[in-house]
């Protein structure tokens, strides 16, 4: 009799503790694996919360302090102009709150894509979205005709876009807009995104995948034995980046919607030196889309831990052929116009605020480059 109770008492203990240890995950919202594991901008860690699905996403009602927009004023003396700014809306978006239903006669184009997409390194209003959003409605109207959503944020890879995409389609978007790479390519500090985001959709469907505790036990175990033998690798492969591609197509037209693909540029595409690699993978006719099926197959960047940003150049302009998608270059884009007179490109009116992020006029070049392909894609004119 002794034996039964010592027993039950020990089953009781040990019952508490693990719901004390689920109330205390779920109440404190500790750091997921995902967000340890995966690399956001440590400076807006404060403004991200946890997301058993995507890893890490806005916090609804925040005014996130950029460290690279910070940096950017303070090295030119440009001032801090707040105007324009709105806190984050209850979905995390850098946008205003939206109606789930779009007013009578309007368009709802959405943005996909990290933190170049998102704006780091520049206020909202210069934003290549927001721009867009009043270049498409030139007078001022309510409702507006076209409204951008910019569902971007800072760290994204295309398996959280396809994961963003799916969790808001209930804003009926008739067009979308991918600006998905750097991240994909982006260091994943010991595993791939593939590891945690390949079965999202099953992950939390059983009575075990709704809990706290077992979530981040298994992602803690899933990065122990990830690591190991993986070391620093890409977070997306280039062939599960084209895989990504295609699941956003699939879902696209499954929805009746269009999509836009954009290469983004980097500040290294400005230079004389530029890989030749990295800016020749335009696909425009069928000879050349198998010669980047066979430079992909062929391309030592399958084993590489660090392969070249051309093979995702290419993906995305392959997939793009593939499935009809526009392909719009950036990285040529930018070197066409910056060339023109690099003079006219210099501090404050430089076309990056850093390695990867576009400034204001990066963002205006953006906007301009993305205009006549939403315009016709809208009213079939450009």
């Amino acid at each position: 009799m002794k034996l039964v109770r010592r027993l039950l008492f020990a089953g009781l203990a040990a019952g508490l503790v693990l719901v004390l240890s689920e109330l205390a995950l779920r109440a404190f919202a500790l750091t997921s694996a995902h967000e340890t594991l995966l690399d956001t901008d440590r400076d807006l860690t404060g403004y991200f919360d946890s997301d058993p699905q995507l890893g890490w996403r806005m916090h609804p009602g925040a005014y996130p302090e950029d460290p690279i927009l910070r940096d950017w004023e303070a090295r030119w003396g440009t001032g801090a102009d707040a105007s324009g700014e709105v806190p984050t809306n209850h979905r995390g978006f850098r946008d205003e709150e939206l109606p789930r239903e779009p007013p009578e006669g309007q368009a709802r184009v959405m943005l996909l894509g990290d933190s170049s997409a998102w704006g780091s390194g520049v206020r909202r209003r210069d934003s290549f979205a927001c721009r867009l959003e009043r270049l498409l409605n030139p007078q001022e109207s309510s409702p507006r005709p076209v409204e951008v959503i910019n569902a971007a944020t800072p760290g994204y890879s295309t398996y959280q876009a396809i994961v963003t995409l799916e969790r808001n389609l209930d804003l009926h978007p008739q067009g979308i807009v991918v600006y998905n790479m750097i991240s994909d390519f982006g260091l994943g500090r010991g595993t791939r995104d593939d590891v945690f985001y390949h079965d999202w959709a099953n992950r939390h469907v059983s009575f075990l995948g709704k809990l706290a505790l077992f979530n981040t036990l298994r992602e803690l175990l899933e990065l122990r034995m990830a690591s190991p033998a993986q070391g620093d690798q890409v977070r997306v492969t280039f062939d599960h980046y084209r895989e990504n591609l295609e699941s956003l197509v699939r879902i696209a037209r499954q929805h009746e919607a269009w999509l836009v693909f954009v290469v983004p540029p980097v500040l290294e595409d400005l230079s004389p030196r530029s890989s030749a690699g990295d800016l020749d993978f335009q696909v425009r006719n069928a000879a050349e889309a198998q010669a980047v099926r066979n430079r992909l197959a062929g391309s030592r960047d399958r084993d590489s831990p660090m392969p070249a940003r051309g093979s995702y150049r290419c993906a995305m302009s392959l997939v793009g052929w593939e499935h009809d998608v526009p392909v719009l270059d950036a990285p040529g884009y930018f070197r066409t116009v910056y060339f023109r007179d690099p003079q006219d490109f210099q501090g404050r009116d430089a076309l990056f605020v850093d390695q990867v992020h576009p400034s204001a006029r990066g963002h205006a070049l953006l906007a301009r480059l993305l205009l006549p392909a939403l315009r016709e894609r809208l009213y079939g004119q450009q």
